[in-house]
């Protein structure tokens, strides 16, 4: 018993200290906690454990996104409102429908940018379960997707802004216009460009332009690069070498010509798809909603038209998910409930705009003050919270009464297990099984999701084993 906490015999632990006697203390660093929020082998990121300085690499994740954002703020984002938008914020006029889908286009493909540095920068922290990458994930990509997207409308609406509570409605947001009609028609111009912003560019545009940018664009490069490197391999090597830096696993050129190979694994590891990661695509279904409501805040008899337009973005992304998505991802474990909860939990700040905007009309129409819109939001927020805890939506699952199954039964059905999920224990299995020091469980064949097929060889299959000599 350690620290009160029962191990069976041979379970190794590392010695505090190096000195020889009899009684001497032990620490065992748990790694992974078994909980449920971590509850099958498959959720564990075997390669970031023992990982350090987390916080460190967590605070460069957040560092380098806020660069890579000014970063297309200055190459993009600038030049894209001196030279297309301030020509019609000069004359008071709204840019064109062709002109504002280029924009949106823009605006999509700068967001893919974002989004991949994300990724990259998150998977690099350290975390030791998909479930605390997840919940990670979602957090910070809702928060930036939330600030860049509304930072890119505002950009992209700045000719029209001016229209904003022009028309006057006897309340207090008046600015007491002279000329009530063209107030009017200004309020009006920006509800129709806030549209045109929206449909297609960036509802559908820049979804689609993401799917091509992440599951498309990186098979025709990888493809490419492959075959000048490999194929053709007519480079010397220097200049290959730096090529296959931007293929994925860094195949290993030849340093003479004509004589560059890549074994089939190599190329199966290049060309294999991506992890089907729910977490990105919480961060739209909570944003895209939350753009939406902004016509709530605009006077115009059209502004009913986007929710019919939201209807058919509905059942296109679930159209798209059902038949493209989990046909071209490779399959991940999902095994805790935290990424449904904060998922759950999110949802509140699309509600909360709701009621925002019922507390706006108020203060336009000179109802109540204007204090009574945040009063309005976090009341809201708070009721949607306090329904989830009453109804259980966001309560940890406890599960009682399991029937007690045989070890080897469960191993032969669902083929992961604790053994051949970790990569150290496999590599022993296979090397160095007399380092065990006693009976193990013998896992020579590493488990991944879309190899489950190598189990049905009785070689690959697991099973108790005596440690042997060298």
């Amino acid at each position: 018993t350690i620290g009160g906490e029962f191990f069976p015999r041979g379970t190794l632990v590392c010695p505090s200290s190096e000195k020889a006697h009899s009684n001497r203390r032990v620490k065992l660093k748990k790694f992974v906690s078994v909980t449920h929020s971590c509850v099958e082998p498959p959720s564990v990121l075997w390669e970031n454990l023992g990982a350090r300085r987390w916080k460190k690499r967590l605070a460069q994740t957040v560092v380098v996104t806020i660069l890579v954002f000014l970063l297309l703020l200055a190459l993009i984002f600038l030049p894209l409102g001196r030279y297309l938008l301030q020509p019609y914020s000069a004359v008071h006029a709204a840019p064109g429908f062709l002109v504002q889908q280029l924009q949106g286009f823009i605006f999509g493909l700068a967001n893919n940018i974002l989004g991949i540095t994300m990724w990259l920068q998150a998977w690099g922290v350290g975390f030791s379960t998909w479930d605390h990458l997840d919940s990670f994930i979602v957090i910070f990509g809702v928060a930036v997707s939330f600030f860049n997207t509304i930072f890119f409308l505002f950009f992209g609406l700045w000719p029209e802004l001016g229209g904003f509570c022009a028309a006057p409605l006897g309340g207090h947001g008046d600015r007491g216009a002279a000329n009530v009609a063209a107030a009017f028609a200004a309020e009006q111009l920006l509800a129709n460009t806030l549209y045109d912003t929206l449909v297609p560019g960036w509802l559908f545009s820049g979804f689609l332009i993401g799917q091509v940018m992440g599951n498309v664009w990186p098979n025709v490069q990888n493809l490419l690069l492959l075959t000048v490197v490999f194929v053709c391999d007519c480079l010397p090597f220097n200049i290959a070498k730096v090529l296959t830096l931007l293929i994925p696993y860094n195949p290993e050129p030849s340093r003479k010509t004509g004589r560059s190979r890549i074994t089939a694994r190599q190329a199966e590891l290049v060309f294999q798809p991506k992890e089907l990661a729910l977490a990105w695509d919480y961060a739209s279904y909570i944003v895209m909603p939350t753009v939406s409501f902004a016509f709530f805040f605009v006077l115009s008899p059209q502004m009913w038209r986007i929710f019919p337009v939201m209807l058919g973005w509905v059942a296109f992304m679930y159209l798209f998910h059902r038949i493209v998505t989990l046909n071209i991802s490779k399959k991940q474990m999902h095994a805790s409930e935290g990424l449904v909860i904060y998922a759950e939990f999110l949802w509140g700040v699309p509600l909360s705009v709701i009621a925002a905007a019922w507390a706006f009309w108020g203060y336009r129409l000179g109802y109540n003050e204007i204090a009574r819109i945040p009063i309005a939001v976090v009341a809201s927020f708070l009721m949607y919270f306090g329904s989830l805890l009453l109804l259980g939506v966001i309560q940890s699952v406890h599960v009682y009464g399991e029937v007690d199954v045989d070890y080897w039964d469960v191993a032969k059905r669902v083929k992961f297990s604790w053994f051949n999920c970790n990569p150290v224990h496999v590599l022993k299995s296979a090397y160095a099984q007399e380092s065990f020091g006693g009976e193990h469980v013998h896992a020579p064949t590493p488990f991944f999701f879309g190899k489950e097929y190598f189990f049905n060889e009785p070689s690959a299959q697991e099973r108790r084993s005596q440690p042997t000599s060298a």
